[in-house]
């Protein structure tokens, strides 16, 4: 059966027009395991109280570097882990742009947004998410270490594996992917499937073949969440994108698969709760990726840019308010407000987050990647107003918090950061988590597209 399958997955990545028989492009992959050497803390689910017990499934990072006819690159990197924060996606941008002369513009890295990974340093807090310090948090800077030594390594072997190659474009859907704001009777919103609720059922995909037709490489892209397994699991698995990236590795004979996650910010998988769940939409998405049709070839030239902005924050919060709270029986408040108190009395306290907005053009297909975890209505939106030969990346380069749309900004709730309890005096849920002292200002869905837009056009 599976000769069979990879048969068929041969001949659909080989049946194309012969005028796009001809490689419009170099192309090199490379994967590397990137599971912690010891068991540490997980990220990903606050009521997780020990570190881990185990490996479920390994975690990866896979690299594809493209190079067009005349010498640009894009190197595309993923790897299974919570986010990027931004203090380590800078120093890897860096240290990628000097040992192998590739513009930071065209190096994109992408989470799988696992929850089930180690803790890295920065963004979620180590201190008010696990309550660590530079101290007992060690390993957590020595995990930090051992995964951008593995990425480094994964980018180098792609951009030395660099031959001849086509890559088709082509798209299928998927429906487990469900909005997850639920509107309470009382006016509140949890967490908790909201079947009308918008999603984004598109499955982006790019297919990297040999000049000899083989499958050289799987890049798909899809909305939603990496949290079927929930926070009383102790073992290290990468959820339903590491078993998808699996089974279509399988289906093309070895040809690795990067997830190169969607706007899925406010959205999980459904149903969630148990391993066999997250095995069910793995295989469901793989089986999605590998009958998907042939597509048609993307074209040169590459064409890379990269900009941040900054996206204001609400009214700053006062010393009363983060005194009042620093004792709430809340820990995560607590640990929140002390943090937020030691800013305010070295006249640090943030007033704007930082956020990456990457384009990558080849020839008319764009594809734009939005850092953070970005909610649904930004790649809706973007899809809508740019046409159909674009498509929409999150959690692409740095993670600095959720970045809600306008509509989910308003509303309050987890992914927002901001709860009627204390209004927007003072940061909550999400922003709570992610150390950032209050919620967005009105305003950050139009700022974002606007630059996105403006970048596309440049």
């Amino acid at each position: 059966m599976r000769l069979f399958a990879l048969f068929a997955v041969l001949v659909l990545f080989g049946s194309v027009q012969a005028q796009d028989s001809k490689p419009a492009f170099k192309a090199g992959v490379a994967k590397l395991v990137i599971t912690p050497q010891k068991m540490g803390w997980m990220t990903g689910y606050g009521n997780r109280n020990k570190p881990a017990e185990g490996t479920k499934a390994d975690l990866f990072t896979r690299a594809l570097a493209l190079e067009d006819g005349a010498g640009k690159v894009a190197l595309l990197i993923t790897a299974d882990i919570l986010g990027f924060p931004p203090q380590l996606s800078r120093e890897l941008r860096k240290d990628l742009h000097d040992s192998l002369g590739v513009d930071e513009s065209a190096i994109m890295l992408v989470a799988s947004h696992t929850h089930g990974g180690p803790a890295v340093p920065q963004r979620p807090s180590m201190e008010i998410f696990h309550g660590l310090d530079d101290t007992t948090g060690k390993d957590v800077f020595e995990y930090a270490d051992f995964l951008k030594e593995r990425i480094l390594v994964t980018a180098r072997q792609a951009m030395a594996a660099r031959n001849p190659a086509r890559v088709m474009r082509t798209s299928t859907k998927a429906t487990f992917g469900m909005n997850r704001r639920f509107k309470n009777e009382n006016g509140t919103w949890s967490i908790k499937d909201n079947p009308q609720g918008l999603v984004d059922p598109e499955v982006t995909i790019l297919r990297v073949l040999t000049a000899d037709e083989k499958p050289l490489a799987t890049v798909f892209t899809y909305a939603c969440h990496c949290t079927t397994l929930g926070g009383d699991i102790y073992q290290y698995h990468a959820d339903w994108s590491g078993i998808a990236c699996d089974e279509i590795e399988k289906a093309t004979g070895g040809a690795p698969a990067l997830f190169a996650t969607g706007c899925g910010g406010d959205l999980n998988p459904s149903p969630r709760g148990k391993y066999e769940m997250a095995e069910q939409h793995g295989k469901a998405m793989a089986k999605a990726v590998t009958e998907a049709p042939a597509g048609r070839a993307l074209t040169g030239p590459i064409r890379t840019k990269l900009k941040s902005i900054e996206l204001p924050l609400d009214k700053p919060p006062t010393r009363e308010i983060l005194e009042k709270f620093s004792t709430d029986k809340n820990v995560f408040r607590q640990r929140f407000c002390k943090e937020m108190l030691k800013l305010m009395e070295a006249n640090k306290l943030p007033t704007a987050v930082p956020l990456p907005i990457q384009v990558w053009h080849f020839g008319q297909d764009t594809l734009v990647a939005i850092g953070g975890e970005t909610c649904v209505e930004y790649a809706l939106r973007l899809k809508k107003e740019l046409g159909d030969k674009a498509w929409v990346v999150g959690y692409a380069n740095e993670v600095p918090c959720y970045i809600p749309s306008e509509k989910v900004l308003a509303e309050s709730g987890y992914e927002p950061g901001w709860d009627p309890a204390t209004g927007r005096a003072i940061a909550s849920g999400s922003m709570m988590f992610y150390g950032w002292p209050v919620p967005f200002a009105p305003g950050i869905e139009q700022r974002i597209i606007s630059a996105a837009e403006a970048l596309v056009k440049e």
